[in-house]
């Protein structure tokens, strides 16, 4: 019986104190905006229509202002009455969560761009090798015309300009793309840094 009271006593403890925590929270609130505005405590209790000492206690987180008080409080003070309310902990709680959220989905967005610009480059690459035969043969059906000789290799006419520059080019953007995407990979910790 004995165990059972000291657990109940200790819960009853705890809820206690996290309700202190809770009351100096909106009462701190309440004194660092009434001290920001410049009004003492008797001014401020005029404006809501409350004593001096219920300001005074909701100050110290002797008691917690009612409901309509919150309400003419947040009007007084020009703040809505989620943030008299909330805890500070609370509310750096939900930034921390709402900056993981945006760096995931800026992670996950590299991640995308990053594949989209690999394949528009192996899509280029596909097109340039098929251009190059087809530049191939057009200077053969011309050598032939003009009674000229021709190269067989296909690499050749790929080392001339501009095929040449073309396929530079479609190689940064290649490497560009895997290059977001490891990075993006790396951010969302999908990846080791060892890379």
């Amino acid at each position: 019986m004995s165990v059972w009271w000291n657990a109940t006593e200790s819960i009853v403890k705890l809820e206690k104190k996290q309700e202190v925590t809770y009351y100096m929270n909106i009462g701190d609130k309440v004194q660092q905006l009434r001290k920001g505005m410049g009004l003492s405590q008797e001014q401020l209790a005029d404006i809501v229509g409350v004593s001096r000492q219920a300001i005074s206690k909701w100050e110290t987180g002797q008691c917690m202002p009612d409901l309509d008080n919150i309400v003419l409080l947040s009007k007084t003070f020009s703040v809505s009455t989620d943030s008299l309310l909330e805890s500070e902990q609370d509310t750096s709680k939900k930034a921390i969560k709402v900056e993981s959220y945006i760096r995931s989905n800026l992670a996950k967005r590299l991640f995308t761009v990053g594949w989209i610009t690999s394949l528009v480059g192996a899509v280029l690459l596909v097109i340039e090798l098929f251009s190059l035969y087809y530049i191939k043969n057009m200077e053969i059906e011309s050598a032939i015309l003009r009674g000229l000789g021709y190269r067989q290799e296909t690499w050749y006419y790929a080392s001339q300009s501009p095929m040449s520059i073309i396929f530079i080019i479609t190689g940064v953007i290649i490497v560009t793309g895997i290059a977001i995407s490891i990075y993006s990979l790396q951010k969302q910790g999908k990846l080791g840094s060892n890379l």
